[in-house]
């Protein structure tokens, strides 16, 4: 079973994936990205507004699990890659700040929906990853 560390650094290495996604787009913020549906094509910008935001989202269901207070959330928007990358230092310190009190006894913590807390935080590193590969395809 990974530790809380592991995971901790499985989340870290996955932001990054998402800041090198983000520094190569560029030009195409506005692009459709691959595996959008519906209606309302997704674009990097708000494949990255919206996984910038889950971050809370997570955190939050992290919090909730162990019984302590989670991080308010708002909807973000980022008028460019920039401004993205910003935000995502920023939300990404103030998660850090509740998800480093996270012990090997609170992986076990459960979730109504999510399960545990280790998968979790498996899932807020698979979701950021998942996402950065998107709008890596975002249309030239």
């Amino acid at each position: 079973m990974k530790t809380p560390d592991d995971l901790r650094a499985a989340i870290a290495a996955a932001r990054d994936d998402l800041r090198h996604a983000l520094n190569e787009v560029d030009g195409r913020w506005e692009a459709n990205v691959e595996g959008s549906e519906g209606e309302d094509l997704w674009t990097a910008r708000s494949t990255a507004e919206h996984v910038i935001s889950a971050e809370t989202y997570f955190t939050t269901q992290v919090c909730v699990a162990c019984g302590y207070p989670g991080l308010e959330s708002s909807r973000l928007s980022f008028a460019s890659p920039a401004e993205a990358l910003q935000a995502l230092d920023e939300v990404a310190a103030k998660c850090d700040g509740r998800l480093k009190y996270v012990t090997e006894t609170d992986l076990a913590m459960k979730h109504d929906m999510w399960g545990d807390v280790a998968s979790i935080l498996s899932v807020a590193a698979t979701h950021l990853h998942e996402h950065a590969a998107q709008i890596r395809t975002a249309a030239p």
